[in-house]
């Protein structure tokens, strides 16, 4: 869980309202609270959601969300083939994939192309691919993961939470074997090609590939629609701050 001294809270709390309206930034103000308290909350009451970085709080919440309710999700679906020719170029040089390597060692069989990583443009995919690029410039891009994702044949990545309960994740199905699929919060679902999936990592998760095969899919933080524009335009500005002030 990330952690700020009380006086970094109230230096970071005070540049935000010069900047911000305050009365609709209650729930950052909690946010920055919970980070400067000797015992962060990083999880629900009812311990269904838990997180490793930060814990937004008041925030609406659930495993699942519908891919017809975002206009995100068919932004994707109707630019799969722009996706699909960007994958056949990265699939044409597999050196150019890195083991998704993960605090808690998840990263076994797990292979990425990524655009973004943790928050960080990888300047050199964004320029070989800006068909890519394009299309994520319409997206309310979270600062996140963006990045094809590969799960060798025969691999399990057990239960796990994420960094923050801030975004929500799409998935794009690229090339999905049958049989292949991930679990939130005790409900399995399942990829299938040109589609989305999308749900909220906080939440605990799990994924399967046990078949003989590659799994490939786009994966894209975005920003949690129960967030207000207020409140992510001051969270734009404050995470990269917390970023720089913790590493």
């Amino acid at each position: 869980m990330w952690n700020v001294d009380i006086s970094k809270s109230e230096k970071l709390w005070s540049s935000l309202i010069k900047r911000f309206n305050r009365q609709q930034l209650s729930r950052v103000k909690g946010m920055l609270s919970n980070l400067a308290s000797s015992h962060p909350i990083n999880a629900s009451p009812d311990q269904r959601q838990k997180v490793e970085n930060i814990w937004f709080p008041h925030l609406p919440s659930q495993p699942w969300c519908e891919p017809g309710a975002l206009l995100w999700s068919s932004i994707l679906e109707k630019n799969f083939k722009v996706f699909q020719s960007s994958l056949e170029m990265v699939l044409s040089d597999e050196s150019l994939l890195h083991s998704y390597e993960t605090r808690n060692n998840l990263g076994q069989g797990w292979k990425a192309f990524s655009f973004m990583r943790d928050g960080v443009w990888q300047l050199e995919a964004c320029l070989k691919h800006p068909s890519i690029v394009r299309v994520l410039d319409t997206l309310p891009l979270y600062p996140g993961d963006i990045m094809f994702s590969l799960l060798e044949g025969d691999t399990f990545i057990p239960p796990h939470f994420g960094l923050s309960n801030l975004k929500l994740t799409m998935h794009l199905g690229m090339k999905v074997p049958t049989g292949c699929s991930i679990c939130v919060d005790k409900e399995t679902g399942y990829w299938e090609q040109g589609l989305t999936l999308v749900f909220d990592d906080s939440f605990i998760h799990s994924v399967d590939n046990p078949t003989n095969q590659r799994r490939i899919i786009f994966l894209v933080d975005v920003w949690h629609p129960n967030l207000s524009n207020a409140e992510v335009a001051a969270l734009r500005y404050l995470l990269p701050k917390l970023r720089r002030s913790l590493y």
